[in-house]
């Protein structure tokens, strides 16, 4: 069930209540906030131990809730087998596997990541340059790209220096699916 726990005009206290969570909502121009209770989730760890977590939780918060230096490290995870990014919410009972550099799998995903960042960083340098094929491999990562002539010394310390400043902006790269005629006119541009 959910009902209105404070309204206020102006002042607020906050407090976090497990498994609830207070969620705000607009109402007859005040403020109110509802006690939501929250659907609580079995997440079988690798080592056979099981969390419980609220509905929603992701594998980031999931890894932080088993210690803070797994969270930091983290770098992806599995739930159920299937290979899933950090922000992946976990909804239903399941098994999950968090992976960091000290496994394949958290290695491939870094790869992967990185790729991206340096296509995101050469085509800000060189927005003529067109994208081909950039997969992670088992010892890194390659892209390549088609432009007119190859990247001096000095292009490839300034595609270093704007993928370090890519990495600071902190940016979110989404995953999505375009019908196969709206992926082709995007890569086109």
């Amino acid at each position: 069930g959910v009902r209105v726990i404070v309204r206020s005009l102006c002042t607020l206290a906050l407090i976090r209540v497990e498994p609830r969570r207070l969620v705000p909502f607009i109402g007859t121009g005040l403020f109110y906030f509802i006690l939501e209770e929250l659907k609580m989730i079995n997440v079988t760890l690798k080592d056979g131990n099981v969390l419980q977590l609220a509905s929603g939780t992701t594998v980031q918060d999931a890894a932080f809730s088993i210690a803070e230096g797994l969270g930091r490290a983290a770098l992806a995870g599995k739930v159920n087998g299937e290979r899933v990014d950090l922000r992946h919410p976990l909804t239903e009972d399941c098994a999950l596997e968090i992976s960091t550099f000290n496994d394949e799998e958290g290695r491939f995903a870094f790869r992967h990541t990185t790729s991206h960042i340096l296509a995101l960083a050469v085509k800000r340098l060189f927005p003529e340059a067109k994208l081909a094929i950039g997969p992670a491999i088992d010892n890194g990562y390659y892209y390549d790209f088609d432009k007119e002539g190859s990247f001096s010394a000095e292009d490839l310390e300034n595609i270093e220096k704007e993928m370090k400043n890519i990495v600071k902006e902190d940016m979110r790269f989404e995953v999505y699916t375009l019908p196969r005629a709206e992926a082709i006119a995007l890569m086109e541009k």
